[in-house]
């Protein structure tokens, strides 16, 4: 079926809360690409949900990175449904990999790194904040004998000088991305999180390739936020003998919860990935680089202004960094999501948080009180660090 006079769509490969996606011919370009479309009806009915759309078109036409899918353009058919043309690759979701054939070799996860850190490293330069890094947001092309990833939907994307994301795209104590991936300073608000909620959900997405589960997995908002706090997440050394205690330090390090002592930039992420697979020790610097600013950042202790050093090639090349191997233990299994009070950046609601045990339903107005009241006091605790 002809959309346009240079697409045809071929077949439909999946549909969700915000629209379906397909693959098509682009007779320009001579290739296969995948065309996303917004439901007219949520368009009109969802203005928010359109303007997440809008987002991602800009940030796609506008933004290209050999390890962030690539947009071609967009357009709108003749009932008035808006579309964006983007890259179609071979392949799988991370997430899928993972549940298949269980956790990445020690080289296999370098790449992860490079591949991603780099990505990172090139939107955060370029003032982009994704905020919804997962397992499920990453895609695996599956076409080369090397492993190579992708990063796409960019639906939860923005840019800190932005006002109006400040004012539409999140309201005043909305969480917005994915429980288990979020940084402290993003648990309390997603508004006012820079370039770090980045890097944190970057560690989680790493933890997850080398132990195959979640590091912090409450079954609530609050118990996952009070993981976080505490430290509580097995060390990939006790779940894996090629992963040396390094590595280990490279997760302390990353999940500090003190902002300041965490990595300052993705290009140091990857830097220090690279010495522990060596097994030298990570240290913890006591300063670090100015990074943006905002009402959070600052209870946080950061300076105001985000500065990124260039990434030297060696940290976003696609040669696998030393060691690998098979782990000989097997990994924990996958956790599922849970800690129900984020939104999905498809549009889908999160799963709704499980009461404690032998605790009574509560109405839905005292439920919302409770959250809000733990969200405050998260902000408290993190304001008195």
């Amino acid at each position: 079926m002809m959309i346009s006079a240079e697409l045809r769509l071929t077949r439909r490969l999946g549909e969700g809360a915000m629209g379906s996606i397909w693959a098509a011919d682009h007779l320009r370009l001579g290739h296969p690409v995948a065309v996303k479309f917004v439901s007219r009806t949520l368009a009109e009915e969802n203005p928010q949900a359109f303007e997440r759309f809008q987002r991602e078109r800009q940030i796609l036409n506008g933004f290209h990175h050999p390890h962030v899918i690539r947009g071609f353009g967009d357009g709108q058919t003749t009932t008035g449904e808006p579309y964006l043309v983007m890259e179609l690759m071979p392949g799988e979701e991370l997430v899928e990999r993972i549940e298949r054939d269980g956790v990445f070799t020690g080289e296999e996860l370098t790449l992860i790194v490079h591949q991603l850190g780099g990505a990172l490293h090139a939107l955060h330069g370029a003032g982009i904040i994704h905020r919804d890094i997962k397992a499920e947001n990453i895609f695996i092309a599956g076409d080369e004998e090397q492993i190579r990833v992708k990063l796409y939907d960019f639906g939860l994307a923005k840019r800190p000088d932005e006002e109006d994301d400040r004012k539409m795209l999140t309201g005043m104590g909305m969480v917005v991305g994915t429980a288990e991936y979020m940084s402290p300073e993003q648990i309390v608000s997603s508004r006012d999180v820079d370039h770090f909620a980045d890097l944190w959900a970057l560690a989680v997405l790493v933890y997850v390739g080398a132990c195959g589960g979640l590091p912090f997995h409450g079954t609530t908002l609050v118990e996952t936020f009070a993981e976080v706090k505490e430290g509580r997440f097995q060390r990939p050394s006790t779940i894996r003998d090629d992963l040396s205690p390094a590595i280990d330090s490279w997760f302390e390090r990353a999940f500090h919860m003190t902002r300041t002592k965490r990595f300052p930039t993705a290009a140091e992420m990857i830097q220090a990935w690279d010495a522990a697979r060596t097994g030298a020790t990570v240290a913890v610097p006591t300063t670090v680089p100015p990074v943006t600013g905002a009402p959070v950042a600052a209870a946080m202790g950061a300076p105001a202004a985000m500065g990124a050093p260039a990434v030297p090639p060696a940290a976003v090349g696609m040669a696998a960094g030393p060691g690998g191997g098979v782990p000989a233990a097997s990994p924990p299994p996958m956790v599922a999501p849970g800690g129900g009070l984020a939104a999905y950046a498809d549009g889908r609601a999160a799963p709704a948080a499980a009461s404690p045990s032998g605790a009574r339903p509560r109405p839905w107005v005292l439920a919302v009180l409770a959250t809000v009241t733990a969200l405050v006091a998260m902000a408290i605790t993190l304001a008195v660090m």
